[in-house]
């Protein structure tokens, strides 16, 4: 768990706003994971750099998603209003439901970057030549080399 102690914790009348910046980071993060999820099967057209940034932007915002459900657990501690205990539980899910996508993003980077182009330049022309011919992603090459 991250040290909360030096954060200046919201009052409840920012909810309306913690709501909005929520459901944007859901959205955002859930439209990344399919269009990364895209690039399967072509992860060369990918460089460690860029999942470099991916995994440093996606680690931060695992960050602030601990810090939006530290929020949401303090307030819970309040004496709310029967809509306020209401939005605070669906945020609750929804803040659940980032983490989860976020995870998958930094899975799917993880998987990704055993394929790019990177990875591609390592091999010698052999190896490249003999993957292409078996036609296979950098991945699947390298998981047959690892068997052999």
């Amino acid at each position: 768990m991250n040290d909360f102690q030096n954060f200046e914790w919201q009052p409840i009348s920012s909810l309306p706003k913690i709501v909005a910046a929520m459901d944007g980071m859901l959205e955002e993060t859930q439209e990344f994971q399919v269009t990364l999820s895209e690039a399967r099967g072509k992860s060369h057209v990918l460089d460690d750099g860029t999942l470099d940034r991916v995994d440093r932007q996606y680690r931060e915002r695992q960050e602030d998603l601990d810090l939006f459900a530290e929020q949401l657990r303090r307030w819970q501690t309040l004496d709310l209003t029967e809509g306020q205990r209401t939005s605070i539980e669906a945020l609750t899910q929804e803040v659940k439901a980032a983490q989860t996508a976020v995870d998958g993003v930094l899975a799917l980077s993880a998987e990704l970057r055993e394929g790019t182009i990177d990875r591609v330049m390592e091999l010698s022309d052999m190896e490249m030549g003999l993957m292409t011919m078996l036609e296979m992603t950098p991945a699947q090459f390298k998981a047959l080399k690892k068997r052999s």
